[in-house]
This record gives C-alpha cells, sequence and structure tokens, in this order.
C-alpha cells in the first residue's frame, strides 16, 4: 500500500542530491521501495500490459491484453524479436540469448511455442531484463531500494 507523498522543498540542487543519496542515513530509519514512475498514481502494471490512450502500441490491431492470450503473448514476442534483431544487427552481444532461443524464436515468428508457457519463461527473464534496461516494453517491474 502506498502513502501519501510528500513535499520536501530544497534551496539548492546540493540538498536534493545529499537527501536521495543512499549514503542518508533517514534511509535507514524505515524500509522505502522506489518505482522509477514520474507519477504516483500509476498502478502496478508492467508498461507492455497497460491499456488505454498513451500506452505502449495503443491501438495496434494485436494489441490485446490478456493473460490467457495468445495474441499478447506473441505481441511481446514480437517485440523482444525486433530487440533481438536490432542487438544481433549491431553487433551487441546479449546476455541469456543463446543460439538455443534465437533458434526457437526464428522457427515460430507468427505464432507462440507451446514450448513458451507459461509466460513469460524463464528462459527469457535475462534477456526481458536487458530489452526493459534500453527502455523496451516488458512485462517486468523494475524495484530498487536505492533512490
Amino acid at each position: 500500500m502506498m502513502g501519501s507523498p510528500t513535499v520536501k522543498t530544497f534551496e539548492t540542487a546540493r540538498e536534493l542530491l545529499d537527501h536521495v543519496s543512499p549514503l542518508n542515513p533517514s534511509w535507514d530509519k524505515a524500509r522505502y521501495i522506489f518505482r522509477g514512475q514520474p507519477c504516483d498514481t500509476y498502478k502496478l502494471i508492467p508498461s507492455v500490459c497497460r491499456t488505454g490512450e498513451g500506452s505502449f502500441a495503443h491501438g495496434a490491431p494485436r494489441r490485446m491484453f490478456d493473460k490467457s492470450s495468445g495474441n499478447q503473448i506473441g505481441f511481446e514476442l514480437e517485440i523482444l524479436r525486433k530487440f533481438l534483431d536490432g542487438c544481433d544487427k549491431s553487433g551487441l552481444p546479449v546476455p541469456g540469448y543463446s543460439e538455443q532461443i534465437k533458434r526457437k524464436l526464428s522457427e515460430h515468428p507468427f505464432l507462440f511455442p507451446e514450448s513458451f508457457l507459461p509466460w513469460p519463461p524463464e528462459q527469457l527473464f535475462e534477456i526481458m531484463a536487458v530489452a526493459q534496461h534500453y527502455d523496451v516494453p516488458t512485462r517486468l517491474l523494475d524495484w530498487t531500494e536505492r533512490s
């Protein structure tokens, strides 16, 4: 459960940086978890699963979020494929991206193979984490204990 936001005013940028620093002893008094979102009203929904105007791929014809929807899983696989293809073409290695996974993704370009269920499979976690780091929408949520 999220508490109400508190407004804290700073006179200088240095005061702000000192306050949010993980070295600030005030953070040791309570346990905080930070989520890199611009608004405290955002619900805990992964970016690729958000719906409505302004969400990722709003209006895309195959974009229909439903936990059991093959369309949604196919949509997410397509996003990962495009990211991985771009990395391949640029010569950038992606941790966790093995020849086995590359083969599996290329053998099923428009459908999702049963071996990807339950979704997402553990073998894609590392790839999804790297993709999310580069602003690719995934089902992962970012959390940190450090401001």
